[in-house]
Parts: structure tokens; C-alpha cells; sequence
């Protein structure tokens, strides 16, 4: 196993063992994704298509971060998808 793959199964397991708090939910119905030279944004939006105010909240990462989170989305949603897919059968 190369030091890399270690260090995710470390903060894999480390994470498993903490207690997860979630401190608000919020809907988002618009994600905007953007970058700069350093590093990745995603903007998570919600607001009434008749309205022009928009409660956002921006969440800035590094590449690497990015990577795993698209990776992670790429799961879930073949997960889902398969799920869907074997309902509708």
C-alpha cells in the first residue's frame, strides 16, 4: 500500500471514530462551481425562482479535496441510479 492510499484509510478511520454534528441543513436548489489558481469553490444557492435574493453558502477547497469529492458524487449517484433503475423493474 503506497503512502498516499494510507493516509486516506488514516482519515478514513479517523473520521468514522469522531461523532458527526451537523450544525444546520440547508436546500440548495442552484450549485455553482468555480476556481482560481489555488484552489476550488462550490456555491450552494436556495431562493424562489420570483425573488432575487439568494441565501448562499460557499464552501472553498483544495484540488485535492475536489477530486474526492467528485469521487465521491460519482458514487453515490451510480448508487442511487442503480437503485432507482432496480425499482422501476
Amino acid at each position: 500500500m503506497d503512502e498516499e492510499n494510507k493516509t486516506e484509510q488514516m482519515v478514513e478511520v479517523n473520521l468514522q471514530e469522531k461523532r458527526k454534528r451537523i450544525d444546520f441543513t440547508f436546500y440548495s436548489n442552484l450549485a455553482i462551481v468555480g476556481c482560481s489558481d489555488m484552489d476550488f469553490f462550490i456555491d450552494f444557492s436556495q431562493g424562489p425562482p420570483e425573488d432575487d435574493v439568494f441565501s448562499t453558502v460557499r464552501i472553498f477547497m483544495a484540488p485535492e479535496h475536489a477530486q474526492r469529492v467528485l469521487k465521491a458524487l460519482e458514487n453515490v449517484i451510480n448508487g442511487f441510479e442503480e437503485r432507482k433503475q432496480t425499482q422501476e423493474e
